[in-house]
């Protein structure tokens, strides 16, 4: 009955696609797949797990504030609307959004396309008016927390999910992905290049190997660490290459940081103008023998 793409943000791809299927006799309606941006790790991480293209001109402009999630969403936010007027200008009248249970950003994008107005956002009360007559309508008490607590419980929760990032957060929230799922994502590389880069090993020294090769670029992946070091790395590099040649195979880490500005190239996260502290941690797997 209809078509509905995976997500993409190559708009003239998805129309060549469109006028594709028209040249082959495909009529019926193609709804693009459209999920904003919301944040650049995301973004990368689901791009790749789907196969999907970034044009390089979005990496560019994300490039100065990729940590920053709320300027990430902002941009992917104005990004969307450009997006969809494009789409709407060629003639491509449905939209689908994949909001993945985080709907916020998806009510911008329709306000600054002219779908939604603002005061549509605004629920009317679930009850009427007082109906109280006589002396009670001049009452002049309510309860204290009326006067306290302006804003509604959902209107002053209704943010918390917005930078479900790793680093804060509800893990129970919709916004983290269920690990029944899991296993589906520890192979980003065909089977072919995971042979070729592992080889067959048989010995805990064949795995350690793998991972020191990891370590010195000439494996591309491993099945937790899909893309590459990151640049913070480059402080304990020495260390943690020693840690795996002696069998300690590492799967996460971070070096310590001591009050870096946010913005700084290797070590800042967040909003520019904070400052970033973190300490030193290392995951890893090891042998009984090792651990003892």
């Amino acid at each position: 009955d209809l078509i509905i793409t995976q997500l993409f943000y190559d708009v003239d791809l998805f129309l060549k696609f469109v006028k594709d299927c028209r040249d082959l006799g495909i009529n019926v309606p193609i709804l693009p797949g459209l999920m904003p941006i919301r944040s650049y790790a995301g973004l990368c991480r689901m791009c790749d797990l789907c196969g999907t293209a970034i044009p390089q001109k979005i990496h560019d402009e994300c490039a100065s504030f990729k940590d920053d999630d709320k300027r990430v969403q902002d941009f992917g936010v104005q990004q969307m609307v450009d997006m969809c007027k494009t789409l709407i200008e060629n003639g491509i009248y449905g939209l689908h959004f994949y909001t993945l249970n985080q709907e916020s950003l998806v009510t911008r994008i329709l306000l600054g396309l002219g779908l939604l107005k603002e005061e549509e956002l605004v629920k009317p009360l679930p009850w009427s008016g007082a109906r109280s007559s006589g002396s009670e309508q001049g009452e002049s008490v309510r309860p204290i927390f009326w006067a306290n607590r302006p804003k509604t419980y959902m209107d002053r929760t209704a943010s918390w999910d917005q930078f479900p990032n790793g680093r804060w957060g509800n893990s129970a929230s919709p916004s983290f992905s269920t690990l029944d799922l899991y296993h589906f994502n520890l192979y980003r590389s065909s089977e072919e290049t995971r042979k070729n880069e592992w080889g067959s090993p048989k010995t805990h020294s064949d795995v350690a190997e793998i991972f020191v090769s990891y370590l010195n670029g000439k494996v591309s992946t491993l099945p937790w660490n899909n893309t590459k070091l990151s640049p913070e790395a480059s402080q304990i590099f020495d260390q943690l290459r020693k840690l795996n040649s002696h069998g300690f195979l590492t799967i996460n880490s971070q070096p310590s940081v001591a009050g870096e500005p946010s913005d700084h190239p290797v070590h800042g996260w967040g909003p520019v103008g904070g400052f970033v502290w973190q300490k030193a941690y290392l995951e890893f797997f090891c042998t009984p023998a090792h651990l003892e």
